[in-house]
């Protein structure tokens, strides 16, 4: 008598692998191996297939996190590494004897003058500047304009849910209740 079974001689282990590894449901994966839903239901329930499936996804969890931990420490190094060398920069723009100043002997040697070296003091600004941001960064501090882009971007989305909310009260602003609807004002009782 001809076997019955769609597929006699599976591998097991390889479908238990495919169930494991892989985003498919058991009923795509009897599709795909052309085996019974129920055959292979019974055998992945016997042999806790779920629960390899969790503890694989728990392992890859793990994986991912540890690379991005490691990706992100590598990159907070690289900031601070960069804010070293822009604090020994400043310091040495600091400790140089007359970088902020220069004397000038004037026309002909006749008189001395003191001038304020704007070059070098706007090295010292943008040094310090690149240090703000790199500490900002490590802190988590948002940038003025990313603040203020996030601040209309609220308003945007109160306008739209205030808008939203008109439109579901209907056009005239009523709603079945009598309630008239205006924008930055609060509920209040229609007077018919």
């Amino acid at each position: 008598m001809p076997d019955k079974r769609r597929n006699p001689k599976c591998d097991w282990p390889l479908l238990r692998a495919e169930y494991v590894e892989k985003n498919i449901t058991l009923a795509e994966l009897a599709r795909a191996h052309d085996i019974s839903y129920s055959t292979l239901s019974k055998r992945a329930s016997k042999e806790g297939w779920s629960e390899k499936r969790e503890e694989y996804g728990e392992i890859i969890a793990k994986k991912l996190s540890n690379r991005a931990s490691n990706e992100q420490a590598r990159y907070y190094a690289r900031l601070l590494a960069s804010a070293d060398e822009i604090s020994r920069r400043l310091e040495e723009a600091v400790k140089k004897d007359g970088q902020l100043y220069l004397h000038d002997a004037g026309e002909n040697g006749e008189e001395q003058r003191e001038m304020f070296n704007t070059a070098h003091a706007r090295e010292m600004y943008e040094l310090v500047r690149q240090g703000n941001e790199i500490f900002n960064e490590i802190l988590g501090v948002l940038p003025r304009e990313r603040i203020e882009e996030i601040e209309l971007e609220k308003q945007r989305i109160a306008a739209e849910t205030l808008a939203a909310e008109n439109e579901r009260r209907g056009a005239d602003g009523f709603s079945a209740g009598g309630v008239i609807v205006l924008p930055g004002i609060k509920e209040m009782p229609h007077d018919d």
